[in-house]
């Protein structure tokens, strides 16, 4: 009889233990876990500054934007960027939604606060003052108080941001009409140091006409999404972004780098701005090795240490290499001939160029 009361008893308490196991009520199938992490963007440093990763006109639900201002953040994380700027509109705010108390500064306030005092991700505070044109739309960027900026006026709307020490980006100049008009407005403002960098890439859109400006007017080009929806929905590969060469990876040394114009557009495999930042970019994410010395010709093994694909045309010929991201290749350069980097805009119809005796 005891051995008989023994075994009920074992059968009881593992049949207990049994149920009490995880695998038997709740199974976590954690093999179908999203375990995304930071996507890392492979562009390297240039000698004394970092390259840093940057969309600096983003949308959130405070606006017409779909998403919170903390997806902004973990997107941003995700696609591996270092550094997003909430922009959202002053003109629209749906306030049906929300309760009276928020203000122009809720969105970047609550995207701050995802970053959970983390320093991979630099969220700048900014607004968009979007007006019809002639004035168009303009990112008002490193503002203390977006409210100030709402006001009828859209000139005392940025004469409110700029005494703020803010940086205005001039965004889409080619939106809605098709046409990049540098209208007197922008002139007069230019002028007066009121207007500092300029959209090149906006979105899916490019602006050519524009490309000159950058020495014409000396503005200083980006590349922004100016996403309203979800990143991964609007893009099959890289976002546009802009590559700022800051001294540190700070909040501060973000701003000095951009009123310093140390920035370059990149999107679509496309770099966009001055030579002397495309020039030790270039340098640094390709390297040529010369294998073979033919007399008048050279052969050169090129291996491209970054994410961006370059296209290399030889001479004055329609010949063209690509040189793919994180690959390598040949390439047969005459000595009388140059490399033509045509992914590398320095104006309209401009390329960055450097004869054989330089690679």
């Amino acid at each position: 009889m005891k051995r008989f009361i023994f075994s009920i008893a074992a059968i009881l308490t593992a049949s207990f233990s049994y149920a009490q196991n995880a695998g038997v009520d709740t199974f976590v199938h954690s093999e179908n876990e999203n375990h995304r992490g930071r996507n890392e963007i492979r562009i390297p440093d240039v000698e004394g500054y970092l390259t840093l990763k940057g969309d600096f006109h983003i949308h959130t639900m405070f606006s017409d934007g779909e998403v919170t201002p903390s997806y902004r953040v973990d997107e941003a994380r995700n696609n591996g960027l270092d550094i997003i700027a909430i922009t959202d509109h002053i003109e629209y705010r749906p306030r049906e939604y929300f309760s009276k108390y928020v203000t122009l500064d809720t969105s970047y306030e609550l995207a701050k606060e995802a970053t959970d005092g983390d320093d991979d991700i630099i969220v700048i505070h900014g607004i968009e003052i979007s007006r019809s044109k002639p004035f168009g739309h303009m990112n008002a960027l490193f503002i203390d108080d977006a409210d100030k900026a709402d006001v009828k006026d859209e000139l005392d709307a940025l004469e409110a941001m700029l005494d703020q020490g803010a940086y205005i980006l001039w965004n889409h100049p080619g939106w809605p009409d098709d046409k990049c008009t540098m209208y007197p407005v922008h002139e007069k403002l230019i002028a007066e140091g009121k207007i500092h960098g300029f959209e090149v890439w906006n979105d899916i859109e490019s602006y050519p006409a524009s490309y000159d400006w950058v020495d014409e007017y000396g503005l200083h080009p980006f590349a922004n999404s100016d996403i309203h929806g979800t990143i991964h929905d609007r893009y099959e590969g890289l976002r546009p972004i802009t590559l700022v060469f800051a001294k540190e990876r700070t909040h501060d040394s973000v701003k000095e780098a951009m009123f310093a114009g140390r920035v370059l557009a990149l999107y679509n495999n496309f770099l966009m701005g001055k030579e002397e930042f495309i020039a030790p970019l270039v340098k640094e994410c390709l390297a040529f090795e010369m294998r073979e010395d033919k007399g008048d010709y050279r052969v050169y093994n090129v291996v491209n240490n970054s994410d961006i694909k370059f296209q290399l045309q030889i001479g004055d010929t329609v010949h063209q290499v690509t040189v793919n991201p994180q690959s390598e290749t040949y390439l047969e350069v005459a000595d009388d001939h140059n490399v033509t980097f045509v992914n590398c805009i320095l104006g309209k119809g401009r390329y960055y160029t450097v004869p054989q005796s330089e690679l």
